[in-house]
Parts: structure tokens; C-alpha cells; sequence
């Protein structure tokens, strides 16, 4: 009875990693821009990848980010024992944390453009992707924005011209893979629970 419990144990944990692993390639990427499966990108895997695993693959001056090619730059960010998340769950404050196993973990990885890159009119958008107009902002700068994501790869997208020229209508921004919000269920645990009266 114990072996089968253990063979089972070990079966769940194989799916749960299975499924982690799943999470860093889309289909639902706008052609031409598919990085997921591109040289190096497509051995990373999100929550599983670690830093060293980015180091063996892009060398030790990229572990945050660096030049990707001739038109791109990527960076990296990992799982932080800093993130938290507050909860009111039945009138008690619940704070949750990473868990040990996925601190340095693969969060996100981000390509930004060195030039502007113009998407073509019409750009043809995946059914999958849901794409929302919205306003965005980066340092000072204030913009509208085309938001398109599939809750694993996000698109930012300017969504009008500036008029002093600093972007263009259907700009892209950056593009990046990040770990799917649902997943946060799987890598925070409750760390503490407060009664709120």
C-alpha cells in the first residue's frame, strides 16, 4: 500500500511539473513575432528555468537581460521571496508567499524592440488572444495602448501617435511570456492569516 501511494505521489508531481512546463509557449503569438520557439528562448522553460539555466544558455552577463539579436533586446525576472499577495478570504487577512521550491524560478521574459517596429495594417490578431484598449504609462511618458494577451504571452501595443514623434500608431512596446495568473495558486503558499474584526 505504501509503494502505490508513493508511485502515485510521484505521478502528481510529474503532471504538476508537466503542466508548469507548459506554460512558456503560445499559440497564440502574431505571426512574425514568435519567440517562443526561437534558438535558446524555446529551452527555457517559466517556474522551472533558473538562473543558472539562463546563464548556460545566454552566458553570465545575461542572467537579467541583454542583446537578443540585431533588432531585440531580452530580459529576465525571477520568482522573489519579496513578492507577497494579501488576501480577505471570510473576514480573515491571509498573506501569501512563494514557496522554497520556486524562489530564482523563470518568471518572465521580456523582448523590447531597439528600433520601432510598426505592426502592418490590418495586423492579423489570434482568436485566442483577447485585446483590450487601455492607457499605459513608462517613466513620464503617458499613452494609449492596445493590451493583447492570452495570460502567456502579452503585447504591448501603442495605440495612437505621439504628436512630438516618440512612437507611432501600432508601435509595439514590448512583447512578453510571463507566467499564466492562474499558476499563482500553485507557487504561493499562506504564510500567515490575521483575523479582521
Amino acid at each position: 500500500m505504501t509503494i502505490r501511494m508513493l508511485i502515485l505521489l510521484v505521478c502528481l508531481g510529474l503532471f504538476q511539473l508537466t503542466s508548469v512546463a507548459q506554460v512558456n509557449v503560445s499559440d497564440n503569438e502574431i505571426e512574425g513575432f514568435r519567440f517562443s520557439t526561437q534558438d535558446r528562448v524555446k529551452d527555457l522553460t517559466l517556474l522551472v528555468s533558473s538562473k543558472d539555466d539562463v546563464m548556460a544558455l545566454f552566458g553570465k552577463d545575461c542572467v537579467n537581460g541583454c542583446n537578443f539579436n540585431d533588432d531585440w533586446d531580452i530580459s529576465f525576472a525571477y520568482v522573489d521571496s519579496g513578492w507577497s499577495i494579501t488576501k480577505m478570504e471570510n473576514g480573515v487577512k491571509v498573506v501569501y508567499k512563494p514557496k522554497l521550491e520556486f524562489l530564482g524560478k523563470l518568471t518572465d521574459i521580456n523582448f523590447s524592440p531597439k528600433n520601432a517596429i510598426v505592426l502592418p495594417e490590418p495586423t492579423y490578431y489570434p482568436p485566442g488572444l483577447k485585446c483590450d484598449k487601455a492607457a499605459s504609462s513608462q517613466g513620464t511618458l503617458q499613452f494609449k495602448s492596445l493590451v493583447c494577451t492570452d495570460k502567456t504571452v502579452f503585447y504591448l501595443i501603442y495605440d495612437e501617435t505621439d504628436p512630438d514623434g516618440k512612437y507611432k500608431k501600432n508601435q509595439i512596446h514590448h512583447i512578453s511570456y510571463t507566467r499564466a495568473a492562474q499558476l499563482n495558486e500553485l507557487i504561493l503558499a499562506p504564510v500567515s492569516a490575521t483575523v479582521v474584526p
